[in-house]
Order: structure tokens, then sequence, then C-alpha cells
């Protein structure tokens, strides 16, 4: 048993070759203990350098990899060991942040800046 749970819904797409219901949304409701739950990480301002890592948005979800390359607006990030791994992709800025991880304290937790 799950201690101080916590449920929301989370929007299920059909897939387009199945779809028995036009137009349906499923929903799944999805239960987890409140203390999983953190705050957003902070937001940095920062010029990203090199070798930085960085949280790319891809796939509806936040990916870690690292900054390798700018050309012109566009921000190329490199995944290592997170999908899409092996990869180089280009993002606009409004879709990268400077990585922050969640250190586990005794009065809750707090995000860290990694830097590299």
């Amino acid at each position: 048993m799950v201690s101080d749970p916590l449920s929301f819904p989370c929007l299920l797409r059909p897939v387009a070759s199945i779809r028995l219901i036009p137009s349906a949304v499923f929903f799944h409701v999805v239960v987890i203990s409140v203390r999983r739950l953190r705050p957003p990480p902070p937001t940095v301002l920062a010029r990203f350098h090199l070798g930085d890592m960085v949280d790319a948005w891809h796939n509806e979800g936040w990916w870690v990899g690292r900054y390798v390359r700018r050309e012109g607006q566009k921000y190329t990030v490199f995944f290592e060991n997170e999908a899409p791994a092996n990869q180089h992709v280009s993002y606009p800025k409004s879709q990268i942040r400077v990585h922050q991880e969640w250190k586990e304290l005794e009065e809750g937790g707090k995000w860290k800046y990694v830097k590299r």
C-alpha cells in the first residue's frame, strides 16, 4: 500500500490504426506517493557553454543531454544514454534548460545546478 497517495489523470492518445471509437479520449489514473512529488526546477537564466548538461523537451518529457553546438537560433543537444540515445537533435532555446538534479534532504529537498 502506498502511503499518502495522490492520483491524477494522464491523457492517453488512441493509436490511429486501432481507433475503435472516433474522437475518443482515454484517461489513465496514476497513483503515486506524495513524497515522490517535487516542485519544478527554478528557472535559471544562463548562457550555455559547450559541454554543459542541459534538459531538452523531447517527446513530451525532459531528457538530459549535452549542449554541443549552436546554429542560428537552434541549439544542438547530444543524448548519450537518454532517448533518443546517441543522437544529435536541434532545438529552439525555449525547449532547452539548464540541467538541475533533485537532492533529497531531511527537510524535503532542493534543486542543485549541474554544470558538467
